[in-house]
């Protein structure tokens, strides 16, 4: 059985695009495919760094969305990804 693990980085952008419309924990936990220990890991450095920000719930409790720095580095991260993309079609190893 081969098994393919997901970079950090990797993890950091699915947390990223899993809150981009604004969602609770347990929403971008689940749409991220992230287990609680993983979640906590990486989700305190998000919003440390405030590439994620709080923001209130109508119904109470918290709401989180991307930043607009969140934004940015997700928009630099798909234009990296779509170069390598292109020079990997132009240049075979």
């Amino acid at each position: 059985m081969v098994r393919s693990y997901r970079s950090r980085d990797d993890i950091i952008v699915d947390i990223l695009n899993a809150a981009s419309g604004g969602a609770k924990k347990t929403h971008i936990m689940q749409r991220a495919n992230l287990n609680p220990l993983m979640f906590k890991k990486y989700f305190p450095v998000l919003l440390t760094n405030g590439l994620v920000v709080e923001d209130g719930d109508p119904d109470g409790g918290s709401l989180y969305r991307v930043s607009a720095e969140g934004k940015a580095l997700l928009k630099m991260y798909r234009a990296f990804r779509a170069k390598l993309r292109n020079e990997a079609e132009w240049d075979p190893v």
